[in-house]
């Protein structure tokens, strides 16, 4: 886990920034500005020096650090991350081509959208009490790209919520304009995830009497309330969210399993061996766990890949899609032999075996993965 701390000198001109991770520091030191009375700082800057992408558009900004992407509006004060929304103190300003964030929404900003474990050094000017009077913008929601294979409804007799698992989703990761993290040598991570979640469904469809459906079956964007629609509408038992992982470190390695936990908890950890009933804030946390543990084992016996365990984290996909959930980051793609690998059908072959024989293994130990513990 990694931490983010920062320090400002006397006359608050320059705030500095240190982030943490494994066996790696880097620092960043961003000017601060003041608008309004309030101290903000240039977002991309600060973004791009702890190691993380940021592209500013007219509209909003896009910031891409450890395997995740948040998109915060200009003018506004609303973040959509892939961990879920959420409201910032003070408004996103547009300066030039420079966005600006205050220094005070900083601390919550990475928590929230990136989990970062935030620790400040020295506390930096603090904005003034009060808040801004006027509500945040509303956002206007973009037509939902086509799909051909998208059910047009979610209607029609429910099916018994204690059943065991028949329809599973798996939801390839990031697509289109949405890139996902990168590799050293340039490998997508939508790509890989795409590539995979294919040999996927069909190592699935072939280790029992599963329906399969992919999110996506193309290079396509899909926001998180569409492929959580699509998810809706199948009917799924169990959501399976591919993912590839990202780290300041070139030397992290394998994969890693999560589940939603709704609970509101701040334990950010969940070791394979802690009980499942720590993440009973979600309704599905119990046996989605199980299933994790499982998938895991089976994962690991595949790929001879290092197990960095199974973990509690609020993931909007997963806990708006009313059944059992995991989101597998499956390596990590800023490793370059990872990289290497992971691009492989080889590799991505024993990843779909591993996930199908966890899911089996789990399935024929007695586990049914539907209904809430």
């Amino acid at each position: 886990m990694a931490w983010l701390g920062f320090v400002s000198n006397a006359c608050a001109e320059v705030a500095g920034f240190s982030v943490r991770t494994h066996d790696e520091l880097r620092v960043a030191d961003v000017e601060v500005v003041e608008r309004q009375g309030i101290p903000y700082i240039p977002i991309a800057s600060l973004v791009k020096q702890v190691g993380g992408g940021c592209t500013v558009t007219p509209e909003r900004v896009k910031v891409d650090l450890a395997a995740k992407s948040a998109w915060l509006r200009l003018n506004s004060r609303e973040v959509s991350a892939s961990l879920g929304d959420f409201i910032l103190n003070y408004p996103v300003l547009e300066a030039g081509d420079e966005a600006l964030i205050a220094l005070g929404d900083v601390v919550p900003f990475f928590d929230k959208a990136f989990f970062l474990d935030i620790r400040p050094d020295r506390t930096p000017p603090q904005p003034p009490e009060q808040k801004p009077s006027e509500p945040p913008e509303q956002s206007v929601a973009a037509a939902p790209p086509e799909r051909t294979q998208a059910p047009e409804s979610s209607s029609g007799p429910q099916r018994p919520a204690d059943r065991p698992v028949q329809a599973i989703i798996v939801d390839p990761g990031h697509g289109g304009a949405d890139t996902g993290c990168q590799g050293p040598a340039g490998v997508k991570e939508s790509t890989v995830t795409l590539l995979l979640a294919q040999k996927v469904q069909k190592t699935l469809q072939a280790a029992g009497n599963f329906t399969v459906a992919l999110t996506r079956d193309s290079d396509q964007n899909l926001t998180r309330h569409e492929r959580v629609i699509f998810a809706k509408a199948s009917k799924g038992d169990l959501l399976i969210s591919l993912h590839c992982g990202a780290s300041l470190s070139q030397t992290a390695n394998g994969f890693e399993i999560f589940c939603c936990n709704d609970s509101g908890s701040q334990e950010h950890g969940l070791s394979a061996s802690s009980s499942a009933r720590s993440l009973s804030g979600n309704a599905y946390a119990a046996r989605s766990v199980d299933t994790a543990v499982a998938v895991a084992a089976a994962l690991a016996e595949q790929t001879r890949s290092k197990n960095r365990g199974v973990h509690s984290m609020p993931c909007a996909v997963l806990s708006e899609s009313p059944m059992c959930g995991l989101l597998i980051e499956v390596g990590c793609l800023t490793n370059p032999a990872e990289e290497a690998v992971l691009q492989t059908d080889a590799y991505q072959d024993k990843l779909a075996q591993g996930i199908a024989a966890g899911v089996k293994n789990y399935l024929e130990a007695g586990g049914k993965g539907k209904g809430p513990s």
